[in-house]
């Protein structure tokens, strides 16, 4: 018997009547399994846009597209819908390693053996599962697994490699460090970092970057822990908190355990680098990010009730409070108030290339120079320029509050205390002084110390006149009034009083847009961007997970359950239209006002993500939301029933 598979109408050759099938199929009568081959994949390939991704685009793939694929039993189908073709590809990709390396083995074999005989079976069951549920069951089942890494002599080659900078790559060691016994055998460049790390010490191995070890277990094995995804291959500060989230809501197996490492990594990296860092990578030694540890290890510790985790948790944040946030240059004596303030020398290598061409062009030609010489003579210290320092002083704070880039930092960061630090820093401190109790340890002033920010908190960040907290600059002594999402983090903190919580809900209106929370208000940014038209990714009109996830958190604490479901839905909701529309994308960030590309983002280094993995924090925004959801909007979510330019 023949059996073929074809995008074209001819009448198949088979004996038997091809039976046809969509999510709205009824005639399957139970679970089938299909046999694809190479062949289907490139059949399937011939669908996807002209972009050059690996993606159907149903919203424009014609309906009239379909492809016969047969059972185990000879049995004839075809499937048909868009959505169900780009479902059959991913599958396809997925089991071949993914879509790059999917792609690649393609290749090979159409070389080396008969397409026919690289055989996978797909089952009818997931042709047809509705999109949201087959986002939920690949970010529990598959994402995770997909961002997982660990230090091991396994994968440690492949962590070398960053797409970032430039170089082969180093793994720096902390200073008398245990672990180069483990990594000697390997055919890997060691380096030991020196027990005082400055910032000229960073500066003069920005030529050599490298990887920074992460922490071991007790029998020197590394521990496991989540990368974002896309260029970012490594282990990130506030990234982790969001990702742990989402381990913890998936709740598969070992994920608890992937939770408490990365808060150990955590408390390695206060221990030997002085610091939660941007992310383990060797330029970042000079930054942190935003603190959210007490948080992690408080959420993990409800689950498996270590005391004894629980005490290093306290014990390192603890040294990171004071060391780092309460200690120069942060801390601002006058305020009480912290801000985000980095050591540092030079200028960023792990940005974009041409990234700060239009701030160092006027200088290079002042100078006489070309950019890379100015750079050069710049990086060396050998040319001195007050303005250009405190510019990257700045910039190098914008990175640290981990909003790089945004009109509402550009400029002044390292002057402000901002919403977002303050909060995060009085959670610091209610979460000690809980702790304390936990463990029944002496207390140490974290109560009075939440009193005294809340105090200064609202002495300096609120505005009565406009009912919501600003970031204050502590140069100018006075409030920069951007409305940005980070004002409803007080709820999550709990800072915000039950009165000030009512006027930083009214601010959600200008906030809010058809796919949840933007970053800032339009307003906002046409009043501080100037007109320059150079768009910012944390800036209006794109979204970000951590925004969501916190402002939900908040609105329940203070009772606006509505007000959370609402936002919840609508980030959800525009998550699986994406999903279901563009061949199972997952991306960094989202175009939040735009209800038919959200994920297509221009800003800066554009767009990060895949179909394989999706992207760490906006995964666990998904599965969290979903807590949040009434029975009426999951089931909405199911049908598909929602209008792109739905007023909630």
């Amino acid at each position: 018997m023949t059996r073929s598979r074809s995008y074209s109408l001819p009448t198949p050759p088979q004996p038997r009547t091809p039976r046809r099938f969509s999510a709205s199929s009824l005639i399957l009568g139970g679970e089938k399994r299909f046999i694809a081959s190479d062949h289907t994949v490139e059949q399937l390939l011939l669908l996807c846009d002209d972009e050059g991704h690996i993606t159907i685009d149903t919203t424009t793939t014609s309906s009239d597209n379909f492809l016969q694929v047969e059972t185990d039993a000879g049995w004839c189908y075809q499937v048909i819908g868009a959505y169900q073709l780009a479902t059959v590809l991913n599958y396809l990709l997925l089991k071949r390693g993914g879509p790059e390396t999917g792609l690649k083995r393609l290749k090979q074999n159409q070389k080396t053996i008969a397409p026919s005989s690289c055989v996978t079976h797909i089952s009818s069951d997931k042709i047809l599962e509705p999109p949201h549920q087959r986002l939920k069951n690949l970010v529990d089942n598959q994402f995770w697994h997909q961002l997982t890494r660990s230090m091991d002599t396994k994968t440690i080659y492949s962590l070398l490699g960053d797409s970032k900078v430039q170089g082969e790559g180093v793994l720096y060691l902390p200073h008398a460090s245990e672990q180069r016994q483990y990594y000697a055998s390997l055919d890997v460049n060691l380096q030991d970092l020196p027990k005082r790390i400055s910032p000229e010490y960073v500066l003069s191995i920005n030529s050599s970057p490298g990887v920074l070890a992460l922490a071991m277990d007790k029998s020197h094995n590394p521990l496991p822990y989540i990368v974002p995804g896309g260029r970012f291959n490594e282990m990130y500060g506030w990234d982790s908190y969001f990702e742990l989230l989402g381990l913890l809501e998936s709740g598969g197996p070992g994920y608890i355990h992937i939770a408490e490492s990365m808060c150990l990594h955590f408390c390695y990296q206060i221990k030997n680098y002085g610091k939660i860092l941007n992310a383990n990578r060797s330029y970042y030694l000079s930054r942190s990010q935003p603190p959210f540890l007490t948080d992690m290890g408080l959420r993990v510790y409800c689950r498996t009730r270590n005391k004894e985790f629980l005490k290093e948790i306290y014990n390192s944040a603890v040294t990171e409070y004071n060391t780092v946030w309460m200690g120069n240059p942060r801390l601002d004596r006058r305020t009480g108030l912290s801000k985000y303030c980095p050591a540092g020398l030079g200028i960023p290598p792990e940005v974009e290339t041409g990234h700060f061409d239009g701030v160092l062009g006027p200088y290079a030609q002042k100078y006489g120079l070309t950019l890379d010489e100015f750079v050069q003579a710049y990086n060396s210290g050998n040319i001195v320029q007050p303005e250009l320092d405190e510019y990257f002083l700045h910039d190098r704070a914008i990175r640290e509050s981990g909003h790089d880039t945004s009109y509402r930092l550009e400029g002044v960061c390292a002057d402000l205390a901002t919403v977002d630090l303050n909060s995060l820093l009085y959670k610091y401190e209610v979460d000690l002084e809980y702790i304390e109790r936990e463990l029944n340890l002496s207390p140490c002033g974290f109560y009075e110390a939440a009193e005294r920010r809340k105090e200064a908190f609202t002495q300096f960040l609120w505005n009565s006149e406009d009912s919501c907290f600003y970031d204050y600059n502590c140069k100018t002594n006075a409030q920069r009034k951007y409305t940005s999402s980070t004002g409803l983090w007080p709820l999550w903190s709990g800072i915000a009083t039950r009165e000030q919580a009512r006027g930083i809900v009214s601010t959600i209106a200008s906030l809010e847009e058809y796919g949840g929370l933007a970053s800032g208000s339009k307003a906002s940014l046409d009043e501080f961007s100037g007109g320059s038209g150079v768009p910012r990714q944390w800036d209006y009109p794109n979204g970000w997970a951590p925004h969501q996830v916190l402002a939900w958190q908040g609105l329940q604490n203070y009772g606006y359950d509505n007000v959370a479901t609402r936002l919840a839905f609508k980030w959800c909701a525009m998550m699986v239209h994406s999903f279901r529309d563009y061949s199972g994308l997952v991306v960094e960030k989202y175009n939040v006002t735009d209800p038919t590309k959200p994920h297509v983002v221009t800003a800066e280094y554009g767009n990060q993500g895949s179909v394989a993995s999706g992207f760490g924090w906006v995964n666990a925004s998904y599965v969290v939301g979903l807590g949040y959801l009434s029975n009426q909007q999951r089931q909405r979510l199911e049908w598909g029933v929602w209008k792109r330019h739905e007023k909630l």
